[in-house]
């Protein structure tokens, strides 16, 4: 396929013009988490290709899931089933967060707390998360 440049808005999946879902792969989603925290975190080459399968690892995981729900399919959810997708959503990034702090030196996993926390209230009002 072709490359598409990507920006961080356009993850997870963003509707074009003409409805379709431009969804980037798990290794695109993978490549971009890696460059950001390569940047924001001084990766060293080793630790790059680490954190790379890591991201791959559970960029597919949650492909899987975002597949199985369509905006439609989400909108379908009982409130137990929403409620069970995000506690899966939240152990996945939990189990991946466990794996970066093995990667990562410890100023480096709190400085990936901050940025994401960050990042997290800039989203939040997105998401229409609290």
């Amino acid at each position: 396929g072709s490359a598409v440049s990507v920006s961080a808005q356009d993850i997870p999946g963003n509707t074009t013009k003409n409805g379709v879902i431009n969804v980037p792969t798990p290794q695109e989603i993978a490549q971009k988490e890696t460059q950001q925290m390569t940047k924001n975190l001084n990766l060293t080459a080793d630790q790059q290709k680490k954190i790379e399968a890591i991201n791959l690892k559970y960029a597919d995981q949650r492909m899987v899931t975002r597949l199985d729900l369509t905006a439609e399919g989400v909108k379908n959810l009982t409130d137990d089933q929403k409620a069970q997708l995000k506690a899966d959503v939240q152990k996945s990034i939990a189990a991946q967060e466990a794996e970066f702090k093995t990667v990562l030196t410890d100023k480096q996993y709190q400085t990936y707390l901050k940025n994401k926390d960050a990042a997290k209230a800039k989203m939040g009002a997105r998401f229409g998360q609290q």
